[in-house]
């Protein structure tokens, strides 16, 4: 009976993760609701909560809603369909209390091969004939855009891009790949092909952050494969250290780059935010309040969100956005503490990646924000299990951390309790 369960709970896991990643939108399937509600009543059917999370889930409710409490002492008019879906985002921090039980980087492997194979093979269609462009393209479109496809112009080069909405959420399972691969955990070759697939489909987005992402991931991994030998810091440390330049040099040139459209709109709104708090001062303390709208010179017209996220937050909830950020930022703290352990390491580098590109790009208070923060604290909850508090050391923490996913016996002693 209890490995009927585990594999119920892996299912409803694959399931939720999968709606998620594939149909961003929810204009597929329109499963979002049904899957996170038959994963939670399993969950607390199944599983004792852990009520030290319940705070966590209080803040970030507590915040967004004296936001709304505050933009209606205000009078500031707000989006009803923008503010019900900021509620309904969170709703899947819910899972928290139960975060123990899952292993949701190991479990978003596969629903991100299915994601990238499926924007691999449609990026393909498109190259071969317009007329399958155009289709794909009416497509998307009725779906609420979940596919982002344009032709962008980044440092004097023109080419087709297809950016999935999602494609962050894939930050772990790229790193897990990388991870394996450099290491020889497993299958090399199916590893690499698989990090091959995964690679790709970053690479053909079109948007600097996605393209820029797997590179990122892949300098993380090589850090973290190479700074185990004894002489790596007088070889390896300093040409790293020319890529690592040479790499920021580049992202220097694609913010900088006049001319671009993108660039143009992203900063084009900074102005617009000044010119707001200067008028309105009061909005760095109280906010504005969710869903309400102002004027940027971006767009040249009222807007209820930009890309910037975290001046986003500000504007929304003022110094409510500092708890929010905390929620978000506390596994960052629970990671540094296995920093020793070498794919904590890269775990902790990752979900600094995410929270970078997370600054701009509407990627924290979403679904695919939700993904990303159950993760962190799913592996917090997997690392502080297998290795053991760090102030009270056990014999676990000899344990490299690839044996962990050396194979898939090890993966299922590495889930806590009663299992995912």
């Amino acid at each position: 009976m209890n490995l009927f369960l585990r594999m119920v709970g892996h299912f409803l896991l694959f399931l939720f993760i999968a709606v998620v990643m594939i149909d961003p939108t929810n204009t597929l399937f329109h499963a979002k609701e049904l899957t996170f509600a038959l994963l939670m009543f399993f969950s607390v059917v199944r599983f004792k909560p852990d009520l030290s999370y319940i705070p966590h889930i209080l803040i970030i409710a507590a915040a967004l809603l004296l936001g709304y409490l505050s933009a209606e002492m205000q009078g500031n008019a707000m989006d009803n369909e923008m503010l019900a879906g900021t509620f309904k985002n969170i709703a899947p921090l819910a899972l928290l209390p139960y975060i123990r039980n899952y292993d949701f980087v190991r479990r978003s492997l596969f629903p991100t091969l299915l994601t990238t194979t499926l924007l691999l093979v449609l990026f393909g269609f498109t190259l071969q004939s317009p007329v399958y462009e155009r289709a794909i393209f009416y497509f998307v479109k009725a779906h609420d855009n979940f596919i982002m496809m344009t032709h962008r112009h980044i440092l004097g080069f023109t080419f087709f891009g297809m950016y999935y909405k999602t494609l962050i959420c894939m930050a772990f399972s790229a790193f897990l790949l990388y991870y394996r691969m450099l290491h020889g955990i497993g299958r090399r070759w199916l590893n690499i092909l698989l990090a091959l697939i995964v690679t790709s489909a970053f690479l053909v987005s079109g948007t600097r952050a996605s393209m820029l992402l797997p590179f990122s991931l892949l300098g993380i991994a090589i850090v973290n494969t190479v700074s185990q030998g004894r002489r790596a810091k007088y070889f390896v440390y300093p040409l790293l250290g020319l890529i690592g330049f040479a790499f920021l040099f580049l992202i220097f040139l694609l913010v900088t780059e006049q001319g671009e459209a993108s660039n143009a709109i992203k900063f084009g709104h900074l102005p617009s935010y000044w010119q707001l708090f200067n008028d309105h001062p009061e909005y760095l303390f109280i906010g504005q309040g969710p869903a309400t709208s102002f004027y940027t010179e971006g767009f040249h017209e009222m807007t209820l969100q930009t890309e910037w996220t975290y001046l986003e937050l500000l504007r929304n909830y003022g110094l409510l956005s500092l708890p929010i950020l905390g929620v978000f930022a506390y596994p960052l703290v629970r990671l540094f503490r296995h920093r020793s352990d070498p794919f904590t390491q890269g775990v902790f580098f990752t979900y600094v990646v995410y929270l970078l590109i997370a600054g701009t790009n509407p990627l924290l208070l979403s679904s695919t924000g939700m993904l990303m923060i159950l993760s962190a604290y799913s592996y917090c909850e997997q690392v502080d299990a297998r290795l053991g508090s760090p102030t009270e050391p056990t014999a676990l923490e000899a344990c490299p951390a690839d044996r962990a996913f050396s194979s898939s016996h090890d993966d299922e002693e590495s889930t806590t309790g009663a299992g995912d």
